[in-house]
């Protein structure tokens, strides 16, 4: 497995879920983070799409608006726990069921499943001899077999939209939330309008549907 630094670390999961501050056996992963510089360049709202809705007219400000779509789309996604472009995760269960359900996505190709003993000693499993995978865009993994005890399991996955194919819906919250930001740029602690879990009611409502609970 791959060494992560805090600082790049895309943290999720359940974490401690007993009184006894042991996590309770689950399908859903205790963490998963993005895996260091995998992220896709490209963004779900394009830098020409979104000049043409705020809209801007010139190039001065073409660093500034793309690092606004990438804080939002990273807001947004956060918010439905769903990738809006490609990148690498890894998820990670402490006394795990046999089956596992991974966290964001859509889910691309599987690449690592790795058991570990309490000793730490690794172990890779091999797809259809030890595991199997279900679903098409949203995928859980069944642990079926192990040559060694496991205590906990790591399962490395693409996650995210491949380019050109994030919903509308989506995609039309990401500008919702960009109009609004940019317009509010100068001023950001009085909003014209109601934010709820950092998003505008209209961002909301075009994202309800697309909201996972893993």
């Amino acid at each position: 497995m791959r060494a992560y630094s805090s600082s790049t670390d895309d943290l999720f999961g359940r974490q401690f879920d007993s009184l006894s501050g042991v996590p309770n056996s689950s399908i859903y992963p205790n963490q998963t983070i993005i895996v260091p510089n995998t992220i896709s360049e490209l963004t779900a709202v394009s830098l020409e799409e979104a000049k043409a809705i705020l809209p801007v007219f010139d190039n001065n400000s073409d660093g500034f608006i793309t690092s606004l779509i990438r804080a939002v789309e990273e807001q947004v996604g956060r918010y439905i726990k769903i990738d809006l472009t490609k990148r690498q995760r890894t998820s990670y269960w402490k006394n795990p069921f046999p089956k596992l359900r991974l966290s964001f996505g859509p889910h691309g190709t599987i690449t690592q499943v790795q058991t570990r003993d309490r000793f730490g000693t690794s172990t890779n499993l091999t797809a259809g001899t030890n595991y199997l995978v279900y679903g098409l865009e949203y995928k859980d993994i069944e642990i079926t077999s192990s040559p060694a005890p496991i205590d906990t399991v790591y399962v490395t996955y693409w996650s995210g939209y491949e380019d050109g194919e994030c919903p509308e819906a989506i995609k039309m919250a990401c500008i919702q939330e960009l109009n609004f930001q940019y317009k509010n740029r100068q001023d950001a602690n009085q909003p014209s309008i109601a934010i709820i879990n950092g998003l505008t009611a209209e961002s909301r409502m075009l994202l309800e549907t697309y909201i996972r609970r893993t």
